[in-house]
C-alpha cells in the first residue's frame, strides 16, 4: 500500500511509512499525513487505503474525521453533467449513477492546498477548511466550461496571448503546457473563465483583457 507523508510537501506523492506497526506498537502516524494519504488512496482507486487511513484519522482527530465526508470529495460527471443519468432511465456507466466520481488531478490539487496551508502553520482543522473550500468552489465551475478557438499570438510566461473570433478579441490562455503551439498556430479546446488578465499596452499603460485556464486545479 502506498503512502504519502509531509515531510517532502510539494512532492505530492512521494512516498513514505506513515501507519506502520513497530514490534506489536500501533502507530497512527499525525493527523496530517493520515489525511494526505487518504486523498492520495481515493485519487489512485486504492479502497484499502482509503479505508486505513480513514481509520487512523477517526483516531488522531475524531471531529475532523467526523467532517471530512468522502463524497464530497469527487467532482460531477462530465459524461452525465452530474446527473447520473444518460436517459431513458439509463445509469451513466462512468460515474455509476452517483452524478460524482473520483477526480486524481482534482484530488492532486486538494492535496497540494491542504497540505501547503499545513506547512505554512495553519492547524489541520483550519488548513482543511481552507483547502476544501477552494476545492467546493472549483468544484461548482466544472460544468461550466467552453469551447475557445484561436490564433496564437505569442506565448507568454505561464500563458499564451490568443486572438479569438470574427473581432479577433485578444484574450489570455493560462495552465498551458510546455508543448503548446507558438505563434500563428489554431488552437481550440476546452477551457473555464479565470477572471481578466493585465496585459501592458502599445502606451504602457495595463490593459484588462479576458483570462481563460485549461485546468480548474491549479492556482
Amino acid at each position: 500500500m502506498r503512502r504519502i507523508s509531509l515531510i517532502s510537501l510539494l512532492c505530492l506523492l512521494s512516498l513514505t511509512a506513515a501507519a506502520l506497526n513497530f514490534f506489536g506498537i500501533e502507530y497512527n502516524g499525525n493527523t496530517a499525513d493520515n489525511i494526505a494519504n487518504l486523498i492520495y488512496g481515493l485519487a489512485q482507486g486504492d479502497e484499502a487505503a482509503v479505508s486505513e487511513y480513514y481509520g487512523q484519522l477517526q483516531k488522531t482527530d475524531p471531529d475532523l474525521a467526523k467532517k471530512l465526508k468522502l463524497d464530497e470529495l469527487k467532482i460531477p460527471c462530465s459524461i452525465c453533467q452530474g446527473t447520473g443519468s444518460l436517459g431513458d432511465d439509463q445509469p451513466c456507466a462512468v460515474c455509476g449513477g452517483t452524478g460524482r466520481v473520483a477526480d486524481a488531478r482534482s484530488l492532486g490539487y486538494l492535496q497540494y492546498k491542504f497540505c501547503a496551508a499545513v506547512e505554512a502553520g495553519q492547524s489541520e482543522e483550519r488548513a482543511w477548511k481552507a483547502a476544501k473550500a477552494i476545492f467546493d468552489e472549483r468544484c461548482a465551475a466544472v460544468l461550466q466550461s467552453a469551447m475557445l478557438e484561436g490564433t496564437v499570438i505569442r506565448r507568454e510566461e505561464g500563458g499564451a496571448l490568443l486572438s479569438c473570433g470574427e473581432d479577433d478579441e485578444t484574450v489570455y490562455l493560462k495552465g498551458i503546457g510546455g508543448d503548446f503551439p507558438g505563434e500563428g498556430s489554431s488552437v481550440s479546446g476546452e477551457v473555464w473563465a479565470a477572471g481578466t488578465h493585465l496585459l501592458a499596452g502599445d502606451d504602457g499603460i495595463p490593459v484588462e483583457i479576458k483570462c481563460y485556464t485549461v485546468t480548474l486545479w491549479m492556482d
